[in-house]
């Protein structure tokens, strides 16, 4: 008689989710059914072959936990024992006379969103006792915490951070935008340890994984490994996934996706099977006892389905979006900003991305975590279609939503003469905004600005009105205002308010106004709506060359303007023809004419007036032939 064990470890990878409609992740809790099943072939030797037993153990099955309750039952075939523990299912099958064991754990599971709310501070590094996680802090096979790489990277990213939320959240997102998920690295057997992923810049969900724990251990950070199932809408399906939980003393273990960008929760479509210390632990081993017999598993194959979905997951967010530049011209890079507010007394990572735009978005999702009643920026930089028509002005949405699906929308409009505006120039306005953030004093300044006018053609001038006013607990000196070239040198006192006033054109480069000293950026924007003024074309389109006298015959002409244009009237040899109230955009038109009303030399006039009154005038000639009666 020989004994064989056989141990068996999942491989786990995922295609990511992108951008989409509505789907399973953005719920905040579901019912999901899943299966776990294997089937072993047993195969005989030699004509004198016995087998004393069979036995399976199986460790990777939804877990029960705050997040996650869990029903199950176990149908083997032919019929096994049974041992039940928690995590834990053991079969064994004595003298089994069948060429074929199978076995599957059918399981439903009530999932949420696993969020658990971090109200304070928790300080980086951790001072408490971690002698009982002591085997979270340690190097293994994959997890090379103690390479002097990973120990380099991960001091580079702590450097000067004191916030263990915010460290971890670094540490994570770091890992997302700089290690490139390839589905290259997959292997049947081998995951790459983290020393790899780092050197590489490659990798899977668990090698993205290891990575972002190698480099948490490395600073004394208690980090296990979770495997399991997730959802994603690339595929439609579920798929094997590996994410992480991080120790927070007082709070407990926190989940951290880095694969998924989920840095602080992870969502309901979450399944996890099982938490340990490396990625390559157990998930099932099986043996048996035998002369002259083998035994061979098909493998672990797991499938999870959602059964149902609950309500759509929300956080108290407040969103703002604003577009720094409007009223573009084509192929123009608009800078977009969007404020968002947690209204929570508790950490809060926040993606934020473009669901809507005219023209594909590169640089689409950006992740923040913000604490407790904060609020940051986030910046997009949207593009303008290269080919446009002229005589038109476009509109587009911009929209931006969050992970908890809350969306924000602004209107772009952009037309054939409208400025453009470059990459560089749309980086430099977002960099003014980012330097704001940096000089965290700036909070304390309020800069409003408004303009004397509603509308402005590009002619006009104008007026901006500013106050300023110094809402905290430092004076401030030397305060440069500026708009483009106007500058004021100011000084404000704490709570003392400051009116200036600066001359507008609406041909200036930008329209932003900032407040700057060694403590302060302070940025304001105004958003003027320009005009172009009305520049009308008369197109004619046909007409008769030759006319008798007494015909009624159709001219046929096409009027096209830029920006709209009131009190429109169109004369045909100093005679009114027709008359528009307001006009826009291009129209044909098609006019009866009498042949007595036309000349050998005719002119087609147009006048017009624009918003302000002013008016304008333009003229068309045409030749006809008229035969008149003798």
């Amino acid at each position: 008689m020989k004994l064989k064990v056989v141990i068996s470890i999942f491989v786990f990878f995922l295609v990511l989710f992108h951008v989409n409609a509505q789907d399973f992740n953005d719920y905040a809790n579901l019912k999901i059914k899943t299966q776990v099943s294997t089937e072993f072939s047993l195969i005989e030797e030699s004509l004198s072959s016995s087998i004393n037993y069979v036995y399976a153990n199986l460790s990777f099955i939804p877990e029960e936990n705050e997040f996650q309750t869990v029903t199950f039952n176990v149908i083997s075939e032919p019929k096994a024992q049974e041992t039940i523990s928690e995590n834990n299912v053991y079969l064994r099958w004595n003298n089994p006379q069948e060429d074929k064991l199978k076995f599957s754990i059918n399981v439903e599971e009530s999932t949420k969103t696993n969020f658990k709310h971090i109200t304070t501070k928790v300080k980086f590094p951790i001072e408490e006792n971690l002698d009982e996680f002591e085997e979270y802090l340690e190097a293994t096979e994959t997890v090379t915490s103690n390479d002097p790489k990973i120990i380099a990277k991960a001091n580079e990213l702590a450097q000067g951070e004191d916030d263990l939320f915010v460290l971890v959240h670094k540490i994570g997102l770091w890992t997302k935008q700089n290690i490139n998920y390839s589905l290259e690295t997959l292997t049947a057997e081998v995951s790459q340890d983290a020393s790899w992923v780092l050197e590489n810049r490659i990798g899977v969900c668990d090698e993205l994984t290891s990575l972002f724990v190698a480099m948490l251990r490395s600073l004394n950070t208690p980090v296990r490994f979770v495997t399991g199932q997730a959802y994603t809408n690339i595929l439609n399906d579920f798929g094997n996934h590996a994410w992480a939980e991080v120790y927070f003393p007082g709070y407990g273990w926190i989940p951290f996706d880095p694969t998924y960008g989920q840095l602080g929760y992870v969502d309901a479509t979450h399944i996890k099977m099982k938490s340990s210390v490396d990625i390559k632990s157990t998930d099932l081993n099986y043996g048996w006892r035998s002369d002259n017999v083998d035994v061979k598993s098909s493998g672990l194959l797991v499938k999870s389905n959602v059964m149902m979905n609950g309500t759509l997951y929300k956080e108290d967010v407040e969103v703002k979006l604003t577009l720094l530049k409007n009223d573009v011209g084509p192929g123009s890079y608009v800078p977009v900003k969007v404020d968002v507010k947690n209204l929570n007394n508790y950490y809060l990572p926040v993606s934020m991305f473009i669901s809507k735009a005219p023209v594909k978005v590169e640089d689409y999702l950006h992740e923040v975590l913000l604490k407790p009643d904060k609020e940051k920026s986030v910046f997009f930089i949207a593009k303008v279609p290269k080919d446009v028509d002229p005589g038109f002005i476009y509109s587009s949405a911009i929209a931006v939503k969050d992970n908890f699906n809350d969306e924000v929308e602004g209107v772009l409009r952009f037309d054939y003469n409208g400025n453009k505006y470059s990459l560089d120039e749309a980086q430099e306005i977002i960099n003014q905004f980012k330097k704001e953030e940096e000089k965290v004093y700036s909070r304390n300044v309020e800069l409003n600005c408004n303009l004397d006018k509603q509308y402005y053609y590009d002619y006009d001038t104008g007026k901006i009105n500013c106050g300023i006013i110094n809402k905290g607990n430092v004076n401030l000196n030397n305060l440069n205002v500026c708009y483009n070239e106007q500058c004021k040198i100011i000084s404000l006192n704490i709570v003392e308010k400051e009116n200036l006033e600066f001359n507008f054109n609406p041909n200036d480069k930008e329209f932003l106004i900032t407040a700057s000293n060694n403590d302060v950026n302070k940025v304001g924007l105004i958003s003027p709506t320009i005009i172009k003024t009305p520049n009308l074309t008369i197109n004619i389109l046909d007409y008769p060359s030759n006319v008798n006298y007494f015909d009624n015959v159709i001219l046929k002409l096409n009027l096209n303007v830029n920006s709209e244009i009131n009190d429109v009237e169109v004369k045909l040899n100093n005679k009114k023809i027709f008359s528009l109230e307001k006009f826009s955009n291009a129209q044909d038109f098609d006019v009866s004419i009498n042949g007595y009303n036309l000349k050998d030399i005719n002119i087609l006039n147009v006048s017009y007036e624009d918003k302000n009154g002013k008016i304008y005038e333009t003229e068309k000639e045409f030749n006809v032939n008229v035969n008149k009666p003798i």
